[in-house]
């Protein structure tokens, strides 16, 4: 898979991903399924962020990544 996620898109996903993992811990619900669910959305956007793939962008056919490597010879 091609990265399709640029720069600026990794670190928003970064961030929101952090901020999702502080408040599961935190325990800022009272609810431990909406806990869960915080943690785990965490992980993937953290992982996401990452690696730079979006499988949801993948499927939907959108790349924000407009890099373009020039090949040197």
């Amino acid at each position: 898979m091609k990265k399709n996620i640029n720069k600026t898109g990794s670190i928003v996903r970064a961030i929101i991903g952090i901020v999702s993992i502080a408040l599961s811990l935190a325990d800022f619900f009272e609810d431990s399924i909406v806990d869960n669910g915080l943690m785990i959305i965490g992980v993937i956007l953290i992982v996401a962020s990452i690696i730079q793939i979006c499988p949801l962008f993948y499927f939907l056919g959108i790349n924000t990544n407009k890099s373009k490597k020039v090949k040197m010879y």
